[in-house]
């Protein structure tokens, strides 16, 4: 019986060091997004989670931490941790590009469906390159 006791009161040890273990991320990201398809003719409308967010501004060359004026010209939102479906569409709302976002713990990942993208991370700031 002491045993038995014994071991219920270690399990539960156990079992509360690893949930305390488990800390939720809620941290605010703000992400930059852009691309550098030239979108004179087509321009490139950001979908997060099927909603719509906005116009994705073509920016020729590559926005940066340290380049503020590049940085704001991108489309720019916060988003907590998360994964998140990433979509462009056209005019005539054909999906350009469709990837997974995934930002936890100052990281990110990024998973293609279609299209391409390039992302850059530092402290609580990504830079999201989107193109087709």
């Amino acid at each position: 019986m002491k045993h038995t006791h014994s071991l219920t009161l270690t399990a539960i040890l156990a079992i509360s060091l690893f949930l305390t273990q488990c800390k939720k991320d809620d941290t605010v990201y703000n992400v930059y997004f852009y691309t550098s398809k030239d979108t004179t003719v087509v321009q490139l409308a950001l979908y997060i989670d099927d909603k719509y967010k906005g116009i994705i501004p073509y920016i020729s060359q590559k926005p940066t931490y340290d380049n503020d004026s590049l940085k704001n010209l991108a489309f720019s939102l916060t988003l907590s941790s998360g994964k998140y479906n990433i979509k462009t569409k056209n005019a005539y709302d054909m999906v350009m590009s469709e990837q997974i976002l995934k930002i936890k713990n100052n990281s990110t990942s990024v998973r293609g469906k279609s299209g391409g993208s390039e992302i850059t991370g530092k402290d609580n700031c990504f830079i999201v390159g989107l193109f087709y």
